[in-house]
């Protein structure tokens, strides 16, 4: 009886060998459709992007061009575009970059300075819409390691959020 069980074995055995390979190279293959389908992405981000910093170029420039006088109402909103198409631009940047294996290294930051910085470019613009805008941050705090410019993006996103947030909530 042992002897039928091995021969069995035996026998089966180049079909087990075959199922593994087959399912390798299913495996192989759905990695390479992935890769291919990744690559096609990446190429109509790329696309995408460029069609996008176009026109924010020609907005930037159209907002320059205006330079008003200190003091005129539109002053205040120029700037706002001008920031604003540069942070556009970072995000279509960083859109990008998500793409390609991330190269930066983190740095040791100072939290509370990062997010001063990012503040006090968000600060006329709460006010402008009328909310008293405050940080409070203590002066001493450990710095941490991180990426600062991802770190200002996160702190950019916050302030958005938090902006648009008060103006839906006062416009109800």
């Amino acid at each position: 009886w042992s002897s039928d069980v091995c021969s069995s074995d035996l026998l089966l055995a180049p079909f087990f060998e075959r199922a593994g390979e087959a399912l390798r190279e299913l495996d192989v293959y759905a990695r390479l459709r992935e890769r291919d389908r990744l690559a096609t992405i990446g190429e109509m981000a790329a696309g995408l992007a460029h069609e996008i910093r176009n026109p924010l170029g020609a907005i930037k420039g159209a907002a320059q061009v205006l330079e008003p006088k200190p003091g005129d109402p539109a002053e205040p909103f120029l700037k706002i575009i001008v920031e604003e198409v540069d942070r556009l631009n970072d995000v279509v940047t960083q859109f990008l970059n998500y793409a390609k294996p991330f190269q930066g290294k983190p740095e040791w930051a100072s939290l509370p300075h990062a997010v001063r910085g990012v503040a006090e470019r968000f600060a006329e613009r709460f006010h402008n819409q009328g909310i008293d805008f405050q940080i409070q941050l203590p002066d001493v705090m450990p710095q941490i390691k991180c990426h600062p410019a991802l770190l200002g993006l996160v702190i950019t996103n916050l302030l958005e959020n938090s902006l648009r947030a008060f103006t839906d909530a006062a416009r109800k």
